[in-house]
């Protein structure tokens, strides 16, 4: 025998993803693209979601800082990507951490609400790929800035063009730091 409240209509708002559009410079701004998901059965206001440029920690209902954008309604099984700008990362350079929060206020009685978070690293780590990359095709000890630009500009160029690819990553065969003598 079911229940009533197992036909019920429910909401959950998902974080589907989260892709930065451009490498930001030191200082300069950037914009996002984030795109939330209703995989519930009914249809709901998915309220505002949060931004913040850099905010590692989780965040709780109604916090305090970041950008809000309104979602508006959502139907079942329907997505809404939104791309949002005017970030800054600051000038230093260092590893930072977006985040995203659909329904931030939480106002919706969602069945799960573990996944209204999203992260994207990004700054100095965007890098890093590159400069690996030019350590190990130039075989250098030092990366030659050439070859680093090139390859920091073309690994954009494709995650630009192809977002399948974004979180995919060049496996190292050797870790920085570590010094092998032959």
């Amino acid at each position: 025998m079911r229940r009533w409240y197992e036909d019920a209509p429910w909401v959950t708002y998902k974080i589907t993803a989260v892709s930065i559009l451009s490498s930001p410079l030191d200082g300069s701004s950037f914009k996002v693209r984030v795109t939330v998901k209703n995989i519930g059965t009914g249809s709901g206001d998915a309220g505002d979601l949060k931004v913040w440029a850099d905010q590692p920690e989780s965040q709780s209902c109604n916090a305090k800082g970041g950008k809000s954008f309104p979602i508006g309604i959502l139907e079942p099984n329907s997505s809404k990507t939104l791309i949002l700008g005017k970030f800054y990362p600051g000038a230093d350079g260092i590893l930072r951490v977006l985040r995203t929060f659909v329904d931030s206020t939480c106002l919706s009685n969602e069945s799960n609400e573990n996944d209204n978070q999203l992260v994207k690293a990004y700054g100095y780590n965007d890098n890093a790929e590159a400069e690996q990359m030019a350590l190990e095709y130039s075989g250098e000890l030092l990366a030659p800035r050439a070859i680093y630009f090139k390859f920091r500009k073309d690994l954009s160029a494709i995650r630009q063009a192809y977002p399948v690819v974004e979180n995919i990553y060049q496996r190292r065969s050797w870790v920085p730091g570590v010094v092998f003598i032959k």
